[in-house]
């Protein structure tokens, strides 16, 4: 190996422990995550790739194991981790990568059950590249995932009220006065913080709260594709779970505010988490449609279909 190769390796490498230094500040590991991610590709190119992919994934899945959700936006860590999952999705799907398959796997699982939409959002796609190209077999974890996805569908209805009569907006005087478990609890869409500073400077910091992936519905529109895959890939061994899915999914479309919830105060200033949830609709009720047509388990789905058409266009009406 050339000198010009060893240099970016050896870098790298000390970028890697630098991450995995538990006593290095969390600006410098982001500023090694960040040199790591603008050059990934340099290093995936080298012919020290496949030792550096073992070192790198090891560290990686420490890192997302053992740190602690972040569901502040601008919070260094979760920089690091939202840029840690991107390059594990920018990963090239070769042999070297397949045996770490069902460890990664097993980690978005869970990061899709804890995370923030951020995070869950990638995990997802993580989840669809390496199904598409390396078709895992078939494990329980995999019927839990499906589980999860249930019950996500099957508790939407609660929210409604929540997702339709809560601002978008917070407004506090200090960080510290944020109590983001009862936040989250009804956060549906990221949420803009206003934190006052002393009237002298005349200023206000904003931040960006970010709802959790189980609540989030960017996170539901992406699921129904998921679902499917998981179905064409594993048939006979998840056929009930999904016949049970798609009765909720049919229920999903249906829901919309109710006329008091549209005449409530807080409507129209909440209006956005509305707007992105029924401008997607199409997109959304498009890819559920598909998995309906590509899941043959009743014989009137179709009836049920036709049914849902009326009920669609009405809640796009609803946009204008």
């Amino acid at each position: 190996m050339s000198s010009t190769d060893t240099i970016p390796v050896n870098t790298f490498r000390n970028y890697l422990n630098i991450l995995n230094d538990s006593s290095a500040k969390e600006e410098i590991k982001l500023k090694a995550t960040q040199e790591l991610s603008e050059h990934f590709e340099m290093i995936m190119q080298s012919p020290a790739y496949p030792s550096f992919l073992e070192n790198a994934l090891k560290i990686f899945m420490r890192i997302l194991q053992e740190g602690e959700p972040q569901f502040i936006q601008e919070n260094t860590m979760q920089h690091i981790r939202k840029l840690i999952l991107e390059m594990i999705h920018r990963l090239p799907i070769t042999e070297s990568l397949r045996q770490h398959v069902k460890a990664i796997i097993t980690m978005m699982l869970k990061i899709l059950r804890t995370d923030n939409e951020e995070n869950v959002l990638v995990s997802l796609r993580i989840i669809i590249e390496l199904h598409k190209h390396f078709r895992p077999s078939f494990n329980p974890e995999i019927q839990l995932f499906l589980g999860f996805v249930k019950d996500i569908y099957t508790t939407l209805p609660n929210h409604l009220t929540s997702i339709f009569e809560t601002s978008s907006e917070i407004w506090i005087n200090d960080l510290k006065d944020l109590n983001i478990e009862v936040l989250l609890s009804e956060a549906y869409s990221v949420k803009t913080i206003h934190v006052e500073k002393p009237l002298e400077s005349n200023t206000q910091q904003i931040y960006n709260l970010l709802p959790r992936g189980i609540l989030s519905l960017k996170v539901l529109q992406e699921l129904p594709i998921i679902v499917v895959l998981m179905y064409q890939i594993y048939k006979n061994a998840v056929h009930q779970e999904v016949s049970e899915f798609i009765p909720l999914i049919l229920t999903t479309i249906n829901l919309q505010p109710t006329i008091t919830q549209r005449a409530h105060a807080l409507f129209y200033s909440s209006s956005i988490v509305w707007l992105q949830h029924a401008y997607t609709t199409l997109s959304d009720s498009c890819r559920t449609l598909a998995m309906l047509h590509t899941i043959p388990v009743y014989g009137t789905t179709c009836n049920h279909l036709k049914l849902q058409i009326p009920c669609l266009h009405a809640r796009l009406l609803q946009c204008r």
